[in-house]
C-alpha cells in the first residue's frame, strides 16, 4: 500500500511540476541540487527569526528558496551562517529544511520530510518518505545521501525503484 501511495504521489508530482528527459539526465550525471553561491539566493517566507549570536536564521511559513533554476520549498528552513568576531557573516555553512520539503531542479525533483545540506562538505541528506525523480523513473526510500563533489547517491531503507521507458515516435 505504501508503494502505491508513493507511486501515485510520483505521478501527481510529475504532472504538476516539470517534465524531464532521460537523455538529459545521462548527459548530466552529477546531481543538480547544489546551491550556486555565485547566483543570488532569494528566500520568501511568512516569518524570519535571526539569532545573531548563534548565526542562525529561521524562515517559517510557506518557505520558498530560489537560486537559478533550483527551487526548495518547506514549512521551515534554518540557515546557519559562519561567525566572525562573534558576528554573523553572509557565508552559509548549513541549510536545514523541515516538513513537506520539495526540491526541483532542471533534471531532478525530490520530496522528503527533512533535508540537511552541509554546504562545506557538499553533502545532502534527505530523510523521511524520500522520493527522487529523474526522467520518467523514480526511487523512494527512508534516507537519501548525495555527495555533490562525486555525484554519488545512496538510498537506504525500504528502497523501491520504478523505471519507465520513454516511448519513441516512429
Amino acid at each position: 500500500m505504501k508503494f502505491m501511495k508513493i507511486f501515485i504521489s510520483i505521478l501527481l508530482f510529475n504532472s504538476t511540476v516539470f517534465s524531464f528527459s532521460i537523455a538529459e539526465e545521462v548527459e548530466k550525471p552529477i546531481p543538480s541540487f547544489k546551491f550556486n553561491s555565485s547566483l543570488p539566493l532569494e528566500i520568501k517566507s511568512e516569518e524570519l527569526n535571526i539569532e545573531q549570536n548563534t548565526g542562525k536564521a529561521t524562515f517559517s511559513g510557506s518557505v520558498m528558496a530560489t537560486q537559478g533554476n533550483l527551487i526548495l520549498t518547506a514549512v521551515t528552513i534554518v540557515v546557519e551562517y559562519a561567525l566572525k568576531n562573534s558576528r554573523m557573516t553572509s557565508e552559509m555553512k548549513k541549510l536545514t529544511a523541515n516538513k513537506d520539503v520539495t526540491i526541483v531542479s532542471d533534471t531532478q525533483s525530490a520530496v522528503a520530510n527533512k533535508v540537511v545540506y552541509d554546504i562545506i562538505s557538499e553533502n545532502i541528506i534527505m530523510t523521511g518518505d524520500v522520493i527522487l525523480k529523474e526522467g520518467l523513473s523514480a526511487t523512494s526510500g527512508d534516507r537519501l545521501t548525495i555527495n555533490l563533489k562525486t555525484g554519488s547517491r545512496r538510498m537506504e531503507g525500504n528502497v523501491r525503484t520504478l523505471i519507465l521507458s520513454e516511448e519513441e515516435d516512429t
